[in-house]
């Protein structure tokens, strides 16, 4: 035995077994399981990265992982596919570039995935991160004399002659189901203020999500929510300078992409 034994639920997990991640993508994909591609990649792989985890330039560049798997008759793509399915969803192998690597520790795109994942059982969270991208969009009023962001009841919007914009929460998304939820909302906005009627009723403009894009913003600030997560705990997850760089560019990406979602879901 070369290495310690923490590499051998790494094995087990990543690299080969019964359980084995490589094994049950090459059952789930019959080109790959025709050569066991998945498994072959995960085997050179970890043959020529694993004793050198320790080493300033880790990992082993894709041309050589294809070079160690392929027999003569056998296409390189194949291999270059599994090498992709297993980087896309690997726990413990890395990748810089062209270069692969598996190591002790789980990569933070996993841990940020997993993390992503459990905001599905919060969604307030997500509610609160959007409502406040909102309200700061929204200080841009435009043509209109006042925004109303995300109110809870008519009570928050007066009845007068100027012209408002009231934008409803993404828990009031817009469909074509009639009686969809953001109709019911702006329909009691619309008819009374609090316990009055409303009068000025023709001065009110609605804004709501568009329910068929909700899903895409969701997702997009659930992996926002997981990467700042990640930043904010780099030190008692005990994250590398080269982790929390990647930390920072994906955190950067999925804030950018919230950005441009945000106007997709809320449009005219």
């Amino acid at each position: 035995r070369y290495l310690p034994d923490n590499w051998t639920p790494i094995i087990e997990k990543d690299v080969d077994g019964p359980s084995s991640l490589p094994l049950e993508l090459d059952s789930e994909v019959p080109n790959l399981g025709k050569f066991s591609a998945c498994r072959r990649v995960a085997r050179t792989i970890y043959m020529g990265s694993a004793p050198t985890t320790a080493a300033a330039q880790r990992g082993i560049e894709d041309r050589r992982v294809k070079l160690g798997c392929v027999m003569p008759g056998e296409s390189p793509a194949v291999f270059g596919d599994a090498l992709r399915r297993l980087a896309g969803v690997a726990t413990y192998l890395y990748q810089d570039g062209p270069r692969y690597w598996y190591s002790t520790q789980p990569t933070v795109t996993k841990l940020a995935d997993d993390r992503a994942e459990q905001l599905k059982r919060d969604p307030d969270k997500v509610v609160h991160e959007l409502d406040q991208r909102l309200r700061k969009d929204l200080e841009k009023k435009g043509n209109f004399k006042r925004i109303h962001p995300m109110p809870q009841s008519g009570q928050d919007v007066p009845d007068d002659l100027d012209a408002r914009l009231v934008v409803l929460s993404i828990d009031n998304p817009y469909s074509k189901e009639p009686e969809n939820l953001s109709e019911v909302a702006a329909k009691k906005i619309l008819e009374s203020r609090g316990n009055t009627p409303r009068l000025y009723r023709n001065t009110l403009v609605f804004l709501a999500a568009d329910k068929s894009r909700l899903q895409d913003l969701d997702e997009a600030t659930r992996k926002y929510l997981a990467w700042e997560s990640i930043l904010t705990e780099k030190e008692s997850l005990n994250l590398d300078p080269q982790q929390v760089k990647q930390a920072e560019s994906q955190k950067k990406s999925a804030d950018s992409t919230v950005m441009a979602r945000l106007p997709e879901t809320y449009q005219w």
